[in-house]
């Protein structure tokens, strides 16, 4: 059986919340009678076992530790975590008004929650952190190829690049056009590599594949314990697609969303407002020495202001600490041989401190901490024309102070680095998690001075 290890993530997450549960259990029953005299005595003996066997119960019904790579996060594993605390505490409650326990201490139950919530947090966050520095260092990879569809290759490759804390390999494309740089043959040639290098994915694009070829593949596939996966015609397409199943057929049903939700832009409003108050105060007397360094390096003004656009289109006035000349002319950098550009100001693009003063942006509610980068016009008449669908979703969210793109990439001086910047941005799946990655990625550059 290949990956007979990775059976164990799933029975460690089991035992280590049974664990924490216990550890809760017996914590706050100590915490609210100050002994241990009456723990393993009825009625708290049963309603210990209504616990652990509730729990156990539950955790093979919900399944809350089964999930793909790309869903194993700690966004993912924190809300099934919640909907498994808020089934048990029904269950045991109802368990209560069976029995009509209302002896029971309410105070050792809201202790032995809440006490397990943060507990069961904590151990989410090391976990999945572990095991993506576990990925990062070469262990628990995972290997796939690509058949049909050369464009959708690059498409994926390009994600899986973007995130190696995935662990996933890529090890060819098989179609009837040589047009990858990794293609290892036809569509015959497909099952003998699977079977001479064990691939774990199969990524099967049918636009250009025929029924036949697919379903050898596929039986293929399923003898040897591979996984098959379809990339649809509309991959392209940068909205969400949801798939209803009319007998066997299944029925995509376009979804035009934008990044995020409401639930999600309310979140990140309030850690935006959070750390842009943080920042600001912490650290006005490194604003004053920066804004103080910039006058004196340079003529002009310290603080540089630019209209851009910001979510859904609507124009904004940016600000930056200055990095160019007085009057230089409005277009891109041309990176270290740009004239326009001083020498002071190269320190500062190269370490991102030009950024900071868009704190204040973030304040007024223009940009968030975490986004795409707000576009100048420029990028604007390039995306339009030759991203128009990656363009719309770019502003259908509040562009951002640093982006996935911006700490990966870097400025852009051309028309195909803004798109390939673009296409960076457009793999930013918003999340706290996420977010906050991205900003210890920027503290990272800052630190290093290696910005692009």
């Amino acid at each position: 059986m290949k990956h007979r290890y990775s059976s164990f993530i799933p029975l460690i997450n089991i035992a280590t919340d049974m664990l924490l549960l216990n550890l809760s259990y017996f914590v706050a029953y100590f915490y609210n009678y100050d002994d241990f005299n009456g723990v393993l005595q009825d009625p708290y003996l049963s309603l210990w076992g209504v616990i652990n066997i509730g729990w156990m119960v539950l955790v093979f019904i919900i399944k809350p530790y089964v999930f793909s790579r790309v869903q194993f996060s700690t966004s993912h594993l924190e809300l099934r975590f919640l909907t498994l605390l808020a089934v048990h505490g029904a269950l045991v409650s109802l368990y209560i008004t069976a029995t009509q326990g209302y002896y029971f201490s309410r105070l050792h139950l809201a202790l032995l929650y809440s006490s397990f919530f943060v507990l069961g947090s904590l151990w989410r966050v090391v976990f999945v952190w572990g095991l993506k520095q576990y990925r990062l260092h070469g262990y628990n990879h995972r290997s796939y190829i690509v058949v049909s569809g050369t464009e959708k290759a690059e498409s994926l490759t390009r994600y899986y690049d973007m995130h190696p804390e995935l662990g996933m390999n890529y090890l060819g494309y098989f179609g009837n056009k040589v047009t990858s740089p990794l293609y290892q043959g036809t569509y015959a040639d497909v099952i003998p590599f699977m079977k001479e290098y064990a691939i774990d994915y199969i990524y099967c694009y049918g636009g250009d594949m025929d029924t036949r070829a697919f379903k050898e593949i596929a039986d293929a596939a399923y003898e040897m314990e591979s996984e098959v996966k379809l990339l649809p015609d509309y991959i392209d397409i940068p909205n969400r697609l949801d798939v209803e199943y009319h007998d066997y057929i299944p029925i995509f049903r376009y979804l035009p969303q934008t990044f995020y939700q409401t639930r999600e832009a309310y979140l990140k409003r309030v850690f935006d407002i959070f750390f842009s108050c943080i920042v600001i105060v912490g650290g006005f007397p490194f604003f004053l020495l920066l804004g103080l360094a910039t006058k004196i390096t340079s003529r002009g003004p310290a603080i540089y202001r630019q209209r851009r656009t910001g979510l859904m289109g609507k124009p904004f006035t940016i600000y930056k600490f200055r990095s160019m000349k007085v009057n230089a002319e409005q277009r891109h950098s041309l990176g270290e041989t740009d004239e326009r550009i001083t020498p002071w100001g190269h320190f500062m693009r190269r370490t991102r401190l030009d950024e900071l003063p868009q704190f204040f942006n973030v304040l007024k509610g223009d940009m968030s901490i975490v986004g795409p980068r707000p576009l100048a016009g420029y990028d604007i008449d390039i995306l339009k024309r030759d991203m128009p669908e990656g363009y719309r979703l770019l502003v259908s969210v509040k562009p951002g102070l640093t982006s996935i793109g911006q700490t990966l990439y870097g400025y852009a001086s051309n028309a195909r680095e803004i798109k390939e910047r673009a296409n960076i941005d457009l793999t930013y799946a918003p999340s706290l998690q996420e977010d906050v990655s991205i900003i210890f990625r920027t503290v990272r550059v800052i630190f290093a001075a290696s910005g692009k």
